[in-house]
Protein backbone atom coordinates (compact mmCIF):
# COMPACT_ATOMS: atom_id res chain seq x y z
CA UNK A 1 0.00 0.00 0.00
CA UNK A 2 1.35 3.44 -0.89
CA UNK A 3 0.20 6.72 0.64
CA UNK A 4 0.85 10.29 -0.46
CA UNK A 5 0.03 13.81 0.71
CA UNK A 6 -2.93 13.85 -1.69
CA UNK A 7 -4.14 10.41 -0.69
CA UNK A 8 -3.32 9.95 3.00
CA UNK A 9 -3.92 6.46 4.34
CA UNK A 10 -3.92 5.79 8.06
CA UNK A 11 -5.25 2.25 8.17
CA UNK A 12 -5.24 -0.97 6.19
CA UNK A 13 -7.19 -4.21 6.22
CA UNK A 14 -5.29 -7.45 5.84
CA UNK A 15 -7.52 -10.33 4.67
CA UNK A 16 -7.48 -13.24 7.12
CA UNK A 17 -6.46 -15.69 4.38
CA UNK A 18 -3.22 -13.71 3.94
CA UNK A 19 -2.17 -14.27 7.57
CA UNK A 20 -3.21 -17.83 8.49
CA UNK A 21 -2.38 -19.47 11.81
CA UNK A 22 1.22 -20.65 11.56
CA UNK A 23 1.87 -22.71 14.70
CA UNK A 24 2.21 -19.61 16.85
CA UNK A 25 4.70 -17.83 14.60
CA UNK A 26 4.02 -14.06 14.45
CA UNK A 27 3.79 -11.88 11.36
CA UNK A 28 5.42 -8.44 11.16
CA UNK A 29 4.05 -5.33 9.47
CA UNK A 30 6.53 -2.60 8.53
CA UNK A 31 5.57 1.01 7.86
CA UNK A 32 8.12 3.30 6.22
CA UNK A 33 7.98 6.99 5.39
CA UNK A 34 10.39 9.67 4.29
CA UNK A 35 10.36 13.19 5.72
CA UNK A 36 9.87 15.42 2.66
CA UNK A 37 11.79 18.32 4.21
CA UNK A 38 14.89 16.41 5.31
CA UNK A 39 14.73 13.23 3.25
CA UNK A 40 15.24 11.28 6.47
CA UNK A 41 13.58 7.83 6.46
CA UNK A 42 11.37 6.68 9.32
CA UNK A 43 10.37 3.09 9.90
CA UNK A 44 8.09 1.46 12.41
CA UNK A 45 6.89 -2.10 12.74
CA UNK A 46 4.22 -4.04 14.55
CA UNK A 47 3.93 -7.70 15.43
CA UNK A 48 0.71 -9.57 14.61
CA UNK A 49 0.03 -12.74 16.56
CA UNK A 50 -2.66 -14.93 15.04
CA UNK A 51 -4.45 -17.08 17.57
CA UNK A 52 -6.79 -19.90 16.72
CA UNK A 53 -10.22 -19.95 18.35
CA UNK A 54 -10.58 -22.17 21.43
CA UNK A 55 -11.09 -25.87 20.87
CA UNK A 56 -14.68 -27.00 21.32
CA UNK A 57 -15.85 -30.49 22.24
CA UNK A 58 -19.52 -31.32 21.93
CA UNK A 59 -21.04 -34.53 23.28
CA UNK A 60 -24.10 -35.68 21.37
CA UNK A 61 -27.17 -36.19 23.50
CA UNK A 62 -27.77 -39.92 24.12
CA UNK A 63 -30.94 -41.42 22.70
CA UNK A 64 -32.18 -41.82 26.27
CA UNK A 65 -31.22 -39.93 29.39
CA UNK A 66 -32.10 -42.93 31.54
CA UNK A 67 -30.59 -46.38 31.25
CA UNK A 68 -30.72 -49.53 33.31
CA UNK A 69 -28.02 -52.05 34.07
CA UNK A 70 -29.57 -54.39 31.48
CA UNK A 71 -28.57 -52.08 28.61
CA UNK A 72 -24.96 -53.25 28.75
CA UNK A 73 -23.40 -50.32 26.86
CA UNK A 74 -24.04 -46.64 26.41
CA UNK A 75 -22.88 -45.38 23.01
CA UNK A 76 -21.54 -41.82 23.14
CA UNK A 77 -20.61 -39.70 20.15
CA UNK A 78 -18.72 -36.45 20.20
CA UNK A 79 -17.25 -33.87 17.84
CA UNK A 80 -14.16 -31.72 18.06
CA UNK A 81 -13.87 -28.31 16.39
CA UNK A 82 -11.11 -25.69 16.15
CA UNK A 83 -8.41 -28.10 17.26
CA UNK A 84 -5.33 -27.10 15.30
CA UNK A 85 -2.98 -29.57 16.95
CA UNK A 86 0.10 -27.38 17.26
CA UNK A 87 1.94 -30.39 18.65
CA UNK A 88 -0.71 -30.95 21.32
CA UNK A 89 -2.76 -34.05 22.08
CA UNK A 90 -6.45 -34.37 22.67
CA UNK A 91 -7.95 -37.08 24.85
CA UNK A 92 -11.52 -37.71 25.87
CA UNK A 93 -11.64 -39.64 29.13
CA UNK A 94 -14.88 -40.92 30.63
CA UNK A 95 -14.78 -41.35 34.40
CA UNK A 96 -16.98 -42.31 37.28
CA UNK A 97 -15.73 -39.82 39.87
CA UNK A 98 -11.99 -40.58 39.61
CA UNK A 99 -12.12 -44.07 38.06
CA UNK A 100 -11.50 -44.23 34.31
CA UNK A 101 -14.37 -46.08 32.65
CA UNK A 102 -13.51 -45.77 28.97
CA UNK A 103 -11.26 -44.19 26.41
CA UNK A 104 -12.49 -43.54 22.88
CA UNK A 105 -11.95 -46.24 20.29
Amino acid sequence: MVSSMKDVKSSALIPADKIPYANGEPYYVTISATDNATGKPYTSWAKIEVQSPPAVVELARPSSLYITDEVGTLPLTWSLANFNGDGKEFRLVITNNTTCLALPT
